[in-house]
Parts: structure tokens; C-alpha cells; sequence
């Protein structure tokens, strides 16, 4: 009898079902793809929206995505940590890179843009961040990340936006 991890164990638990039924992979597809797509169209139509109005946290805005951008770029680049399914026989959402799991960009990303508008307005900013849970619940089903890259991305989005 093969040995399976813990890890590789929760992964199995939270993946079999979606992939059992090709129904729950496709939702889960399109769930990932449109929220991330819609963040994409979100964040330069909000820059733009205070431009035009001149909000004087515009600044704010573009600088700390930037920051956190480059910063989870970097570290990506530096620990090359493998994907969840690089390491166990786990099923995974789409075909993807491999390595550079740590910290989840997209997770990181969504979460400071979510930040940033709540310095535009707390419903925007709610609205956001109910988007960039979804991305990141996203990124943990589709075996494309582990909780601690998740967790790493949002630990670095939070200490960026307190900045």
C-alpha cells in the first residue's frame, strides 16, 4: 500500500469531488477565470475613475499594488517553492507552470487591490475583497496553491497596505 502525506491527503479530500464530475471542474474553471478577469478590468477602471475626479488617494492606490506586485514577483523568483500538484498525484485545475507557488500572486494581488478600495469607499472595498476570497478559495481547489501560499499573500498584501 502506498503511503499518501497529510498534505497530499487534503488535497485528494478537497479536490476528488470537483474532479469526479467534469460539471464541478468546469464551474470551478469559469468561477476562477471570470473573477480574476473581472478584478483585471476592476483595478485601471478604478485608477482611471480617480484620475478623472483627481481623489487624492490615487497615489495610494497604484503605488501599493505595484509594491506587492513586484515584491511576490521577486520572492517567486527567489524560492521557486513547487505547485502542490509539481509534488503529489493530485488532480489540478488547468495546466499551468510549475514551481513558483510561494506566495500566490494572484491571491496577493487581489487582496491589495480589495485594501486599496476600501480607500475609495467600504462598500467597493467589501465587494473587492468577497472577489479576492473567491480568487483565492479558487487557486486552493484548483491544486495551482497551498494555504501557506495563499496565507503568504495576503499576510504580504495586509503589511503593504498598512505601510
Amino acid at each position: 500500500m502506498v503511503s499518501v502525506k497529510p498534505m497530499e491527503k487534503f488535497y485528494l479530500t478537497i479536490t476528488t469531488p470537483i474532479y469526479k464530475y467534469p460539471l464541478y471542474k468546469k464551474i470551478l474553471y469559469y468561477i476562477s477565470h471570470i473573477s480574476t478577469g473581472i478584478l483585471f478590468l476592476y483595478y485601471p477602471c478604478l485608477l482611471v475613475c480617480l484620475y478623472i475626479v483627481h481623489h487624492p488617494k490615487l497615489w495610494i492606490c497604484f503605488i501599493k499594488p505595484a509594491i506587492v506586485f513586484g515584491l511576490v514577483t521577486v520572492f517567486r523568483y527567489i524560492i521557486n517553492r513547487k505547485r502542490p500538484y509539481d509534488i503529489y498525484s493530485i488532480y489540478t485545475l488547468e495546466e499551468h507552470k510549475h514551481g513558483q507557488s510561494f506566495p500566490s500572486r494572484h491571491t496577493a494581488s487581489a487582496v491589495i487591490i480589495a485594501l486599496v478600495s476600501f480607500e475609495v469607499g467600504k462598500v467597493l472595498g467589501v465587494s473587492i475583497l468577497v472577489l479576492a476570497i473567491i480568487i483565492a478559495i479558487s487557486r486552493l481547489l484548483g491544486g495551482l496553491h497551498f494555504i501557506s501560499d495563499i496565507l503568504a499573500g495576503i499576510l504580504i498584501s495586509i503589511l503593504i497596505w498598512l505601510l
